[in-house]
C-alpha cells in the first residue's frame, strides 16, 4: 500500500469519526427536543428534577456533580424550575448559609411521569456492554475529548469561563503530551 492511498484511508477513517460524532450529538438533540415537547422541560431541567427525585433534597453543588453541570448554571436551572413551582429551596439547618434543593409535589408529579432522561437511557444500555468493552470506550472517548479541548477549546470563554465542566482523565493528558 502507498502512502497517497494510506492517507486518503486515514482521511477516510477520520472523516468518519467526526461523522459518528455529529450524529451522536444530533441523537441527544433529538431526545432532547422529545422532552421538551412531551414535558416543557430541557434535558438539563429534566435531569435536576429526576436526581432530586432520586436523592431526595441536595445541595445546588451536590446537584451541579451528579447532573455534571456546572454551579452557575445549576443556580440558572434551579432559578427557572422554581418558577414554574417544581422545586423550592428551603433551609433545613441551624447554618443559614446551606440551602437544599427539593421536588415539590408538582415537581415530584412532573418528575415521576417523564421519560427517562438521555443519561439513565444511555447508562441503562451501556449496562448490556462487556466490562472490558466499556473501559476501551471509555479510554477512546476520553482521548476524544482530550483531542476536542486541547485543539478546539483552548480558549476558556468558548466554554463560558467554566473550564471545570470539560474534565479530562489526567492519565489521558499525560499520554497526549508523551507522544
Amino acid at each position: 500500500m502507498n502512502m497517497e492511498s494510506e492517507n486518503t484511508g486515514s482521511e477516510n477513517l477520520e472523516s468518519e469519526i467526526f461523522s459518528c460524532l455529529r450524529r451522536t450529538i444530533n441523537a441527544v438533540e433529538i431526545y432532547s427536543s422529545k422532552l421538551k415537547d412531551k414535558t416543557g422541560l430541557n434535558a438539563s431541567q429534566l435531569s435536576c428534577l429526576l436526581v432530586l427525585e432520586k436523592t431526595g433534597p441536595l445541595s445546588l453543588s451536590k446537584l451541579s456533580k451528579h447532573v455534571y453541570l456546572s454551579p452557575s448554571m445549576i443556580t440558572s436551572i434551579v432559578d427557572q424550575l422554581e418558577k414554574r413551582d417544581l422545586v423550592e429551596r428551603t433551609r433545613k439547618s441551624a447554618d443559614r448559609r446551606v440551602i437544599l434543593i427539593e421536588l415539590t409535589e408538582k415537581g415530584k408529579e412532573v418528575a415521576q411521569t417523564a421519560l427517562p432522561s438521555f443519561q439513565e437511557q444511555l447508562t441503562n444500555n451501556l449496562k448490556h456492554l462487556k466490562e472490558e468493552e466499556k473501559k476501551t470506550l471509555f479510554d477512546n472517548l476520553n482521548k476524544l475529548l482530550s483531542i476536542i479541548v486541547s485543539e478546539v477549546l483552548i480558549d476558556s470563554s468558548l466554554l463560558g469561563g467554566e473550564n471545570r465542566l470539560v474534565e479530562v482523565e489526567s492519565s489521558v493528558l499525560k499520554q497526549e503530551g508523551d507522544s
